[in-house]
């Protein structure tokens, strides 16, 4: 019986590391999107400044 309860913590150890770990990655995938959206928010600033300056094709 002792050696069951200590299986169930490790497979509750392993399920905990595992749901810890998936939390880190969507937390750094939050992340990477927030700055990639950051970025693109720059771009688009940056969109009507370059039209509405004058640049010569030749």
């Amino acid at each position: 019986m002792k050696l069951r309860s200590y299986e169930l913590v490790q497979k509750g150890f392993h399920l905990t590391c595992t749901s810890m770990f998936h939390v880190d990655l969507l937390l750094l995938f939050q992340m990477f999107a927030d700055n990639n959206l950051e970025v693109h928010r720059e771009s688009l600033d940056a969109i009507p400044q370059q039209l509405s300056t004058p640049s010569r094709i030749f």
